[in-house]
């Protein structure tokens, strides 16, 4: 198969964000992960993620809420993390 540019950017990001996250939990930096990111980045990140990583997966949401407010966002999120 042949991959396009705009996807292997796309790739080569989620293999950073993969790599950002696995260090910090070999550097108990974490413990659980919430994930959240658009439906069409959010399988390409999942596919990058170790499994010791993809185990701290505790929420996600398969939504782009970039451009959301703080309130809108918080409405998200599972009902103990909406004090934050």
């Amino acid at each position: 198969d042949q991959t396009g540019p705009k996807e292997q950017e796309t790739i080569d990001f989620a293999k950073r964000i993969s790599e950002y996250l696995e260090e910090g939990k070999n550097a108990h930096r974490f413990e659980q992960l919430l994930i959240i990111s658009a439906p069409s980045f959010l399988g390409t990140l999942r596919n990058q993620l170790s499994a010791q990583t993809r185990n701290c997966i505790c929420f996600e949401l398969d939504k782009n809420i970039t451009a959301h407010s703080a309130e809108d966002i918080r409405s998200h999120l599972p009902e103990n993390l909406t004090s934050l």
